[in-house]
């Protein structure tokens, strides 16, 4: 890890790794879609969504490599191994790692550990997926490539996701038979690619024996902006923008301290715009920040690893993270979009 974001990605821990929700709303809905010009040769635009299920969705086991593109041209190459039983638990292990150069070697034990405390973020929130039919028809322009193509022995449809805000299109995978996504390619507003990820083994009657099931450790609780405040600790401030396309989806406290002295309570806002989700958290101040004078917002970090965007920093007095799949300029007016109840 990069000794100049290690702080910022280490306190973000416990949004990305620990917290409890794991629920989306159903996605194998399928609603009209727009017939605008086609992006490429091959492509049309399509009458109907297709079908996309949540990756939890059926028993299951795959491999595959995910890569992502960090602002220098310098890669991360993961090569993970998901588990799910289709009732709702999941696994994600780390089995190697690489840069696109050399041979893929074996993680370090921190990177592991790392990897494994984040792997219900990882699997559910960094992969794309269709968390919202309704606003992911309406944020994305969906066109289908005519032919079928093969992913992992598993015949798929690519699609081409062209985003209607410029947040950055997408390439989704989908198998023919079970709605699921075996690969996808995610772009910057500049139509760089930013992440992907292609399955290379896919298991439809998988040996689930010996699995060991993620567990959030830190319980969560809905978030009644007239009760709740109290348990909290503090009083987060509203969002009252959500960014180009996004709604707000879930709102929640993780009660973080009761298994982590040291870590405050947390407000959290998970965002999406039917494909992307992003997480605004907010928190008690650490001791050490300074409230501005004049300013709403204090000092801002910023870091990109594993093509998600992290900003923190102090907004309004209140200690804010915003965690995302979209551009730094989109994170910051999250941020800045945080008003006082």
């Amino acid at each position: 890890m990069r000794p100049e974001i290690s702080r910022l990605w280490t306190s973000t821990l416990v949004l990305l790794g620990l917290t409890a929700i794991t629920s989306c709303r159903p996605d194998s809905l399928s609603y009209s879609s727009d017939t605008s010009t086609a992006p490429g040769s091959g492509m049309v635009a399509v009458d109907e969504m297709p079908m996309v299920n949540g990756i939890s969705s059926l028993p299951i086991r795959m491999e595959w490599e995910f890569t992502s593109t960090e602002a220098d041209g310098s890669e991360e190459h993961l090569f993970e191994t998901f588990h799910a039983d289709g009732t709702g638990n999941i696994a994600l292990d780390l089995t190697l790692t690489g840069d696109g150069v050399s041979a893929p070697i074996a993680p370090t034990p921190d990177i592991d550990l790392l990897h494994h405390n984040r792997q219900i973020y990882l699997a559910l929130y960094r992969n794309l997926s269709v968390t919202d039919p309704l606003l992911a028809e309406a944020n994305y322009i969906w066109f289908e490539t005519l032919g079928t193509q093969t992913i992992a022995g598993q015949p798929c449809t690519e699609f081409y996701l062209d985003s209607h805000f410029g947040v950055g299109d997408a390439k989704l995978w989908i198998d023919q038979n079970t709605g699921l996504i075996l690969a996808w390619t995610l772009y910057d507003p500049a139509d760089v690619e930013i992440q992907n990820l292609q399955a290379t083994l896919v298991d439809y009657q998988p040996n689930l024996s010996g699995v060991t099931w993620a567990v959030p450790q830190v319980p969560s609780q809905p978030y009644d902006p007239k009760t709740s405040n109290r348990t909290l600790g503090f009083k987060p401030h509203r969002q009252v923008y959500g960014g180009p396309g996004f709604d707000s989806e879930v709102q929640t406290m993780l009660i973080t301290q009761s298994q982590f002295p040291g870590v405050k309570n947390m407000h959290l806002n998970m965002l999406t715009d039917g494909l992307r989700t992003v997480f605004v958290a907010q928190q008690r101040p650490p001791e050490w920040a300074l409230q501005p004078k004049g300013f709403r917002m204090g000092t801002v970090s910023f870091a990109r690893v594993g093509g998600v965007s992290v900003l923190e920093g102090l907004v309004a007095g209140n200690w804010v993270f915003c965690v995302g799949s979209i551009p730094a300029d989109d994170l910051l007016v999250l941020a800045n979009s945080l008003r006082r109840r």
